[in-house]
């Protein structure tokens, strides 16, 4: 209902707690020891500084000679593990795990990984090396334990760089932990596009992907392709905001739209979870459940609301933007919350307060700003507290058309003082 004053505010809805889970990496079974296995792509240097590991020396190895296995048994002097590496604690997508001994290691000596993951270990002289049989599982971490010597511990060892390293624990082993690079945004972006969820489609020459360890490759080193506009009248509306690679309002819509078709927590952010959910839907082939919509709200007078699917306008209507003191925002912005009803309540520019129960078809858009409906005995001119008002059949017309994830943009020049 509306208030005494002929215009209306309303509360900011809570915002969501944005929590961030790491994705357990699958486990799978670890290959057995002996010759290396070939890996899928050229090893990459670790992608930066990190924590986790221990800082490693330089690779040695014994004057002289070099080996292709474990050693059989052990000298007088017990063998222990001086250093793993990488130094940083930060795996790239293929970076080999290396573990530099004090001696020729036995195979008594030789490390596990948790979680197992499918791969060789290999021996030169002192030291042994870890290739992945494929790319290490993103959103991951990953331990290397190295057992001591029979009836030893590793007092002796050089000490860890770090806190989450471990020289000696307390059954003798020394332990290190690596994380696992996270996902390109750009392959988000193409699966997103692909699926609908963008202004744009992708198109490559590259091979899509068949198996989930193909969609890995692609998430650490995206193919080459383009990212035609569906219409020209999105590229006029949201071009500037659509940059490959970048984390625009445009990508955070799109992302937002996804996790809702998916059951994921409607954050915007791109994560493990989501990046799990994308491989599942780029893998199937999944349609999207709805066209891809935007709303155009032109402030210039006459007051208008545009729903637009893929840029074709399928209703227009007179809307109320915010009087002088609580303009409506210019700008773009992802929905984030919708209401089929709800109360709001505040305080006018003048200071009078108010509450206005039963506001029908709320489409929240920029903190407590939405489109909604509201009873006025006309439209077109600025009215709200700073919402989008329009008729309210009107406004359940345009809630039937919306979704989590849509972009509202809202243009113009403000047609009155309010």
């Amino acid at each position: 209902m509306g208030n005494g004053n002929g215009a209306h505010s309303k509360k900011a809805p809570p915002r969501r707690h944005l929590t961030r889970l790491l994705v357990g990496a699958a486990v799978v079974a670890a290959a057995s020891g002996g010759v290396g296995m070939l890996l899928t792509r050229a090893a990459a240097a670790p992608d930066g500084a990190g924590s986790g590991g221990i800082s490693a020396p330089a690779a040695a190895t014994a004057s002289g000679s070099s080996t292709t296995g474990w050693a059989e048994g052990s000298s007088l002097q017990p063998v222990t593990a001086a250093a793993v590496g990488p130094a940083g604690g930060r795996l790239g997508p293929t970076t080999p795990i290396t573990v530099t001994y004090t001696g020729r290691p036995p195979l008594s000596l030789r490390p596990t990984l948790q979680p197992p993951v499918a791969g060789s270990w290999t021996v030169s002289g002192r030291v042994a090396t870890f290739v992945p049989a494929a790319d290490w599982p993103p959103y991951s971490h990953v331990t290397v334990t190295v057992p001591p010597p029979s009836g030893h511990t590793l007092a002796g060892s050089s000490p860890a760089t770090s806190a989450s390293s471990s020289p000696a624990t307390s059954a003798g082993a020394r332990t290190a932990t690596f994380t696992t690079p996270p996902i390109s945004l750009l392959r988000a972006q193409q699966i997103l596009a692909r699926l609908g969820y963008l202004p744009v489609t992708f198109s490559s020459t590259a091979p899509a992907p068949a198996t989930a360890a193909a969609e890995t490759a692609f998430g650490y080193d995206p193919p080459p392709g383009t990212f035609p506009w569906r219409s020209a009248s999105l590229q006029a509306t949201l071009g500037p905001l659509w940059v490959p690679g970048q984390a625009t309002t445009v990508t955070t819509g799109a992302l937002m739209a996804f996790q809702a078709d998916h059951q994921l927590s409607v954050d915007g952010i791109f994560g493990p979870q989501t990046w799990a959910a994308l491989v599942q839907a780029d893998l199937a082939d999944h349609e999207p459940p709805k066209p891809y919509t935007t709303v155009v709200a032109n402030l210039n007078a006459p007051e208008t609301l545009t729903v637009e699917v893929d840029g074709n306008p399928v209703l227009t209507s007179p809307v109320n933007s915010g009087i002088a003191g609580a303009r409506t925002p210019a700008g773009t912005f992802p929905i984030f919350e919708r209401l089929p009803s709800t109360t709001m309540r505040g305080t006018m520019p003048d200071g009078v307060s108010y509450v206005d129960p039963n506001i029908r078809w709320v489409n929240y858009f920029y903190e407590g700003d939405a489109i909604h409906g509201f009873v006025r005995a006309a439209y077109g001119f600025p009215q709200s507290n700073g919402c989008l008002e329009l008729p309210v059949a009107t406004a359940q017309k345009v809630y039937g058309l919306l979704h989590l994830g849509d972009l509202v943009t809202v243009a113009g020049t403000f047609s009155q003082a309010g």
